[in-house]
């Protein structure tokens, strides 16, 4: 059987061990709380039958009530929230609204300066492409100048 008190054997078979911190302790003292003060009952009319409880129609205890109280609005609202990213992803984008110096006439004028180039772009794409001339035959000028050099 092991030593216990021997720490060093401890210490190479789990590495960092050392450098493990103590849990914090946590200081207080404790009290006492007397029993909760009785309710009385509110006095029931005297003509009234005192209902009968089954296990079916027991009113539920006041804890039990007020422990999931808050998952009906959360539920509501995450719905809301889910519907809402919704409607934002499948609506398109509005157009942009243009800046805030530019007027209808100015807007006109600039589409028009757009028609006009794009009617001039059409126009050069039409035209053929130009045919570059076949350079001349220079056979018999160099067939010349070799018989001048020999």
């Amino acid at each position: 059987m092991k030593d216990e008190t021997d720490k060093s054997a401890e210490v190479g078979a789990t590495p960092n061990r050392g450098l493990r911190r103590e849990a914090p302790m946590i200081e207080g003292k404790a009290i006492e709380t007397g029993p909760a003060a009785p309710v009385a009952p509110e006095p029931e009319p005297a003509s009234a039958p005192a209902p009968e409880l089954t296990p079916e129609s027991a009113p539920e205890p006041a804890a039990a009530r007020g422990k999931f109280a808050w998952q009906g609005p959360a539920a509501v609202a995450a719905l809301l929230l889910g519907f809402g990213a919704l409607y934002d992803a499948l609506t398109p984008p509005a157009a942009p609204a243009p800046p805030p110096g530019a007027t209808h006439e100015s807007i006109s004028a600039l589409v028009q300066r757009v028609d006009a180039l794009e009617a001039r772009l059409v126009v050069q794409e039409a035209r053929p492409t130009p045919v570059l001339p076949v350079p001349p035959d220079l056979a018999p000028i160099s067939g010349r100048l070799d018989a001048v050099e020999k």
